[in-house]
């Protein structure tokens, strides 16, 4: 899995591509602390170009919307995976 983090004023934009799964856990948690360290008040989830997604994925994604609950970050995924999550959309 390649992930491409764009921060800015406010704003961090992550792009996932890949493999979704237990060998990119850790990479994706290396991307979850330094969010929480920017303290970014929207962050944007690209998920377009996932190739595979397994349990993991899944719940590593449900650990990133809960840490956003509680960091008060909005965040947005493509529709076609916010509607998965039930949120909002870009």
């Amino acid at each position: 899995m390649t992930i491409t983090s764009i921060s800015g004023t406010g704003t961090t934009k992550l792009t996932l591509a890949g493999a979704f799964d237990f060998q990119a856990r850790r990479k994706f948690q290396t991307v979850m602390k330094e969010a929480e360290r920017l303290d970014p008040q929207h962050i944007s989830i690209d998920m377009n170009d996932v190739t595979f997604m397994d349990c993991d994925g899944v719940a590593l994604i449900k650990q990133f919307i809960q840490q956003s609950t509680i960091s008060k970050w909005t965040v947005t995924f493509p529709p076609s995976y916010g509607k998965l999550w039930g949120l909002h959309t870009s």
